[in-house]
C-alpha cells in the first residue's frame, strides 16, 4: 500500500544536481530583483524540502498550494504575493513582500514551519537586503534551534552533507509526515464551515500545543 501511495507522491521528473544549481542561482536573482524594486522591503521566499531527486509531483504541488495560504493567512494584509510557479520541475517557489520588521516576519515562517501539519516539508525563508545582496534571516539570530533531520534528532543540515539516509528513507518520512498531517487537518476541520487551514490560522497555539 505504502508503494502505491509513494509512487503517487513522487512522480515527477528526476532532476539532476545541475538543474538544482541552475535552479537556486535563478531564485537569488530573483529575490535581488524584487528586494531591489521595493526599498524597505523584507521577502518570504517559500520552497519545499523534499530531498532526493524527485522536487516536484501534483500531489506535492497540493501540499505546496496549502502552504502558500498558511503563509498568506498568517501575514493577513502585511504581506503581497508577487510571484508564484507552482509547476516548477526543480521545485514549487512563491515569493512575499512585507514591510514588517525581519525578524517579526521570521518568526512568523518559525510558527508555521513547526506547527502546520505540514510545516516540517516547508522552507519559507526570510530574506533582506545587505549591501546589495540577499541576506537571510537564521533561526540562530533569534536564538532558535536550527531543523532537525526528517528521521533522526541530529540537526537536518548535518544529516545532508554526510548523506545518513537514503532517499527512500528519507521519501518514506515525507509520505509519513504527509498521511499525519492530512489526519491532523481532517481533525481539526471547523464544524461549520470545513476550513480546518482557516481554523489553523486563527488558532496555530492549538497546532503547537498538539505537537
Amino acid at each position: 500500500m505504502w508503494s502505491k501511495m509513494s509512487e503517487k507522491l513522487f512522480d515527477g521528473p528526476a532532476i539532476s544536481l545541475k538543474d538544482m544549481l541552475d535552479a537556486r542561482s535563478r531564485r537569488v536573482a530573483v529575490q535581488k530583483e524584487l528586494l531591489s524594486e521595493e526599498k524597505d522591503t523584507v521577502l518570504i521566499c517559500a520552497t519545499l524540502n523534499i530531498p532526493g531527486p524527485v522536487k516536484y509531483s501534483a500531489s506535492l504541488a497540493e501540499i505546496f498550494q496549502t502552504m502558500v495560504e498558511a503563509v498568506e493567512k498568517t501575514m493577513g494584509e502585511t504581506v503581497q504575493t508577487t510571484y508564484i510557479s507552482p509547476k516548477e520541475h526543480t521545485g514549487p517557489v512563491c515569493y512575499f513582500l512585507t514591510s514588517l520588521p525581519e525578524k517579526e516576519v521570521k518568526k512568523k515562517m518559525v510558527m508555521i514551519e513547526e506547527t502546520h501539519p505540514f510545516g516540517r516539508l516547508a522552507d519559507l525563508d526570510v530574506l533582506c537586503l545587505a549591501d546589495d545582496q540577499p541576506r537571510p534571516v537564521s533561526r540562530k539570530e533569534l536564538g532558535i534551534p536550527a531543523r532537525s533531520c526528517f528521521l533522526c534528532t541530529q540537526e537536518a543540515k548535518l544529516c545532508g552533507r554526510a548523506r545518513k539516509h537514503t532517499v527512500q528513507e528519507m521519501q518514506q518520512a515525507i509520505h509519513r509526515i504527509i498521511e499525519k498531517g492530512r489526519r491532523e487537518l481532517d481533525d481539526k476541520k471547523d464544524s461549520t464551515d470545513g476550513n480546518s487551514l482557516a481554523r489553523w490560522a486563527a488558532e496555530p497555539d492549538r497546532y503547537a500545543d498538539a505537537h
